[in-house]
């Protein structure tokens, strides 16, 4: 089957176009459904930004470079837990993917006394500017 669907142009009365038109959506839905596996994939809360990133933008990129469906907490909800969709053959490497960017990013923190950051950052910045400098990630 198909995986991309042929628009076609309804006017209204045609009701035999609509009919062989969800008629072949549902049976490409109901292939799928069959083909396609869930999976639970538990991502650190603080690293599901990364999968969302501004606008979806790299949620659309999973879906097109992999063809899995991705489907976040909601904001609200205190889970690490996302469910991943896809053909059974693709799941491998779209987990990879997932989990590729979702560890772009890592975040340490540091306890450091107060009275030790003006000694770390430097006067106008100058110190922690010079640490980083060589350091495109930090």
């Amino acid at each position: 089957m198909e995986d991309e669907l042929t628009i076609v142009e309804v006017k209204a009365g045609e009701k035999e176009a609509v009919a062989k038109g969800k008629a072949r959506i549902q049976n490409i839905y109901e292939e799928r459904k069959r083909n396609c596996q869930n999976v639970s994939v538990k991502v650190p809360k603080n690293q599901l930004k990364y999968i969302i990133e501004p606008r979806g933008q790299t949620i659309q990129e999973i879906l097109q470079e992999t063809g899995l469906s991705v489907e976040m907490p909601l904001s609200d909800v205190q889970s690490d837990i996302i469910i991943i969709r896809c053909e059974q053959a693709k799941l491998g490497p779209a987990l990879t993917f997932v989990y590729s960017k979702a560890n772009n990013v890592k975040i340490e923190h540091m306890n450091v006394p107060d009275w030790l950051h003006k000694y770390i950052i430097g006067k106008k910045d100058a110190d922690i500017k010079h640490m980083v400098q060589d350091l495109s990630k930090v």
